[in-house]
């Protein structure tokens, strides 16, 4: 999968199957032949004035992304019982319609780390705000998730955790991972690739990852905290050549 603006730019080159930019419409490059390839998103409570774009959108995939990252006051920044709230309406929209969901996905920190309470248990707790609400869980067809790490058995160990609790919550369903990177930070282009190599044919025999979004295909600025990310880019954004990581990334 592809993950960032101009991703239809680079959909051939990485031969990518799919793609999502955290909006309710396509990328701006795409044409017509690349509309089931999009996979649309409510990336927070400003994004729901747009829910029937989003669900028309999703029409030619057949599936909706959940929130972005709402544990995180600077991303999606929901409560759980917000995203519980929420989760209803686009489940009363979507479901229908006959569209798939994909839960939000919260980022990878342990629950009260750097001072937020919920951490990667978020999804957990809007689980049990919706189950106090309505009587019954939230619909999810996948799950979603976001996870760094500097090594392969971090994200193995990381992702295997959340396959358990989840199949203890009842949800026997596959993983999207909507943000899939390296230590794009502190690591070397060296050491990423070196993470990609180890972790992906383990993605690719496990039979509940559906889905990886490596991030990102094309990282063309700072990040929100002036951190250079492009060590991580796919695709150098001026050449439009593909990098290290994305010869590696061709390669599965």
């Amino acid at each position: 999968g592809a993950k960032s603006s101009s991703a239809c730019d680079d959909l051939e080159s990485l031969r990518a199957t799919w793609y999502f930019n955290w909006r309710t419409r396509p990328d701006s490059s795409c044409d017509s032949d690349d509309l089931e390839k999009f996979v649309p998103r409510i990336y927070n409570a400003d994004s729901m004035d747009k829910l029937d774009l989003a669900v028309q959108n999703a029409q030619a995939s057949g599936w909706l992304i959940g929130f972005s990252e709402p544990n995180l006051p600077w991303q999606g920044n929901l409560s759980p019982q917000q995203g519980a709230k929420l989760w209803r309406q686009i489940e009363n929209a979507a479901l229908p319609k006959g569209i798939k969901l994909v839960s939000p996905s919260p980022n990878q920190w342990n629950p009260g780390q750097n001072g937020y309470p919920y951490g990667h248990q978020w999804t957990w707790a809007m689980v049990d705000e919706y189950k106090a609400l309505y009587g019954t869980k939230p619909h999810f067809d996948a799950l979603g998730w976001n996870i760094y790490k500097e090594t392969a058995d971090q994200i193995k160990s990381y992702l295997t955790e959340r396959r358990n609790e989840a199949l203890a919550r009842g949800y026997n369903v596959p993983f999207w991972l909507l943000e899939l990177g390296g230590e794009c930070v502190n690591d070397s282009v060296s050491e990423i690739n070196t993470t990609m190599k180890t972790i992906t044919p383990w993605l690719n025999k496990t039979s509940w990852i559906a889905r990886y979004a490596w991030y990102a295909n094309r990282i063309t600025t700072l990040d929100s905290d002036g951190v250079d990310l492009k060590k991580c880019s796919l695709v150098n954004s001026k050449t439009g050549n593909l990098t290290t990581l994305g010869i590696t990334y061709l390669g599965y």
